[in-house]
């Protein structure tokens, strides 16, 4: 049949509204053009050593909040994750188009194991799964399995034991946990154990309660109120004397509050919080700064 030019420019125009409406349709197509979008922007836009600190930054970030339980499921797993998977895929893009080798890949851990990165990917290009990759020390102490993989066998989590594992205990205290937690395998192997879902959860309360606990019981020491008060009068006196150092012979009275205004950059925020509650008004807190250094 033929077709004139007016019924071609309609088919065109219906055919492209009915494309309009399903994009308006999808949100999830949107968001995942918009990811190849930005990831592509990373790629032009940065070097792969900005790229290669950016996603051990964004790795960091995620790791803090995982464990401290401070999180928004989506904001993690919908959002952040994601992201870093795209700087990840970015740097490696980056490092082979400048001739460069990327080794040391940032890790996020979960529930006693390393969430795959890779099931966040949006893939690389096809060039790049065929070239032959540099396998690092880790990677070659996981490939031969120098742990050993307990796996929850209702829902698959994984748990790894070994040097790779971080925090978790090495692959020589599986025995004693099995022994002194009452754990019963279902099945078991030179580099895996399967266990039931309840045993799994002892096994991980076990493991990653002791190092939430060793996390907080840190924390709590690092914002000891009496401590950091002995930091800040330290460095109050510290200031005083790389003043004088520079100004013999002169007042530190003077200059001395206008000094002690930049103590606060020298502690994290929430430690200078801490600090503040010891005190009914700032300025009595700015005043004690003033005190310790004349």
């Amino acid at each position: 049949m033929k077709i004139t030019k007016r019924q071609l420019r309609r088919i065109i125009r219906e055919e492209k509204a009915v494309l309009e409406q399903s994009w308006r349709q999808n949100p999830a197509k949107i968001r995942l053009e918009r990811r190849k979008r930005d990831r592509q922007r990373m790629i032009d836009q940065m070097t792969f050593e900005q790229l290669r600190r950016k996603a051990f930054d964004v790795a960091l970030g995620i790791q803090g909040r995982l464990n401290t339980g401070q999180y928004e499921y989506a904001d993690i797993w919908e959002a952040e994750i994601p992201m870093l998977a795209d700087y990840i895929d970015a740097a490696k893009i980056k490092a082979a188009e400048e001739g460069t080798t990327y080794d040391d890949v940032p890790e996020v851990r979960h529930n006693g194991g390393i969430v795959d990165l890779s099931d966040y990917s949006l893939g690389l290009p096809a060039s790049m799964k065929e070239s032959k990759m540099r396998i690092t020390k880790r990677q070659l102490r996981r490939i031969i399995k120098e742990a050993i993989d307990v796996v929850n066998a209702e829902t698959g989590e994984v748990l790894e034991l070994g040097d790779a594992a971080g925090a978790n205990p090495p692959e020589s205290a599986w025995p004693d946990l099995k022994r002194r937690l009452g754990l019963q395998p279902e099945s078991e192997g030179a580099d895996y154990a399967e266990l039931s879902g309840e045993d799994f959860m002892r096994l991980s309360d076990e493991t990653e309660g002791k190092r939430r606990s060793r996390h907080y019981r840190a924390e709590e020491k690092r914002l000891d109120p009496e401590m950091l008060l002995n930091r800040l009068r330290d460095w109050a006196r510290d200031a005083a004397d790389d003043w004088m150092a520079d100004n013999p012979g002169q007042d530190i009275g003077d200059v001395a509050y206008d000094l002690a205004t930049g103590a606060e950059f020298a502690f994290k925020p929430d430690e200078w919080r801490t600090m503040s509650y010891e005190f009914d008004t700032d300025r009595d807190f700015h005043d004690f700064i003033v005190n310790s250094m004349v």
